[in-house]
């Protein structure tokens, strides 16, 4: 008897085992991921951290001015001889050389060419700076930055492009970088300004959904894709869960998150910024590569009916569902399950843990029966 009641502990131990191997933790939670402690900071360290952000700012936007002012005559000259292409400055601590200047003019030629462009209402300006020296006296100098004055009422005919970073001088990864830097001065260039709607909108969204102009490929092309690691990574869910409620929703295919996540700051009566700066902007994504969305858009649409949602003075649910003509939320749902897999969500059992859980139990009944098949009646 305590043979048997040895062996009918041991089969328990194993079975409690087996069965927390398999569900605990959680299957949304990385079993082997690293759990990192979150701090919270002091406050004095975030007001500093938002003083300095601020001043780099203030002091981005003032030279963004200069520049605009000094590049009038040279934009008033391309536009009396109709040339095509934005006009380019160069902004380095040392001249560039012929051959570096002829290479960077070659290169912003070409992007402007790629993405269909040639002479346009609102003229563009692109400033080329280099990565600034770790000595500088400004409060944590970020090495790459990307920042736009857009058109306003003092100056509806300018768009100023402003790309600071380490990798001009490498040729293979300009032309890409100046396609993909172009952000919403493309948008400006081959559509013009917006409507007052779809201009608020976009403001209030800091142009997070129009910040990547490549409307040139496919709208399933998901090479760029680089904001959800693989699905096999253990840090899946977790990067998953750090986009916002409905952004989350609508991977798991629901078309009213999806149209939640693209309207939102619809409506708004706050005037569109005149500085845009993209240093944080992945703080506020959207969506999985919501940066292409509006590229997208005009690439599955067409330049004229793209062009009539750009210019339209409707609300933006309505100018939008007619340039697509489906409802907003379930043609977002198509897209974005183009460029990532549908989710799951809610709870399930994953099939390898039922195949095991029927396999333990099977196993389970197996030893009863035959633990039942010996006993002895006295």
């Amino acid at each position: 008897m305590a043979r048997q009641l040895r062996w009918w502990i041991a089969a328990e131990l194993l079975l409690c085992g087996a069965l927390a191997l398999v569900y605990l933790p959680p299957r949304k939670t990385p079993l082997l991921g690293r759990r990192v402690r979150q701090f919270e900071e002091a406050p004095y360290r975030v007001r500093v951290q938002d003083l300095a952000q601020s001043w780099r700012e203030a002091a981005l936007e003032l030279r963004l001015l200069g520049y605009s002012e000094r590049m009038k005559p040279e934009l008033l000259r391309r536009r009396q001889l109709d040339l095509p292409g934005p006009a380019l400055l160069i902004d380095w601590p040392e001249p560039p050389s012929d051959a570096t200047r002829r290479f960077l003019t070659t290169a912003l030629d070409s992007a402007w060419v790629q993405l269909g462009l040639g002479v346009s209402k609102v003229s563009v300006v692109v400033v080329l700076a280099e990565s600034p020296s770790r000595r500088t006296a400004e409060p944590l100098a970020p090495q790459s930055a990307q920042a736009f004055l857009l058109p306003d009422s003092s100056n509806r005919s300018t768009c100023l492009v402003f790309l600071q970073g380490p990798y001009w001088r490498r040729g293979p990864r300009v032309v890409a970088l100046l396609v993909n830097g172009l952000g919403p001065c493309a948008f400006y260039a081959r559509f013009g300004s917006p409507g007052r709607d779809i201009a608020r909108w976009l403001g209030a969204r800091r142009y997070d959904l129009a910040l990547d102009p490549q409307w040139h490929r496919p709208p399933a092309d998901s090479a760029v894709r680089y904001y959800l690691p693989d699905r096999s990574a253990p840090w899946f869910w977790w990067e998953v869960y750090r986009y916002p409620p409905e952004a989350v929703a609508c991977l798991a295919g629901r078309p009213s998150g999806c149209r939640q996540a693209i309207l939102a700051s619809a409506g708004t009566t706050t005037p569109p910024p005149h500085f845009l700066t993209t240093e944080r902007w992945w703080w506020r994504r959207p969506l999985v590569d919501g940066d292409r969305y509006l590229a997208d858009v005009a690439g599955a649409v067409g330049s004229d009916r793209f062009l009539r949602f750009w210019n339209s003075e409707q609300p933006v649910d309505t100018a939008l569902a007619e340039a697509l003509r489906a409802p907003v939320g379930e043609w977002t749902q198509t897209w974005q399950a183009g460029l990532v897999p549908v989710i799951q969500l809610g709870p399930t059992i994953p099939p390898l843990s039922t195949y095991l859980g029927l396999t333990l139990a099977a196993g389970a009944l197996g030893l009863v029966l035959r633990v039942a098949s010996r006993r002895e009646v006295g």
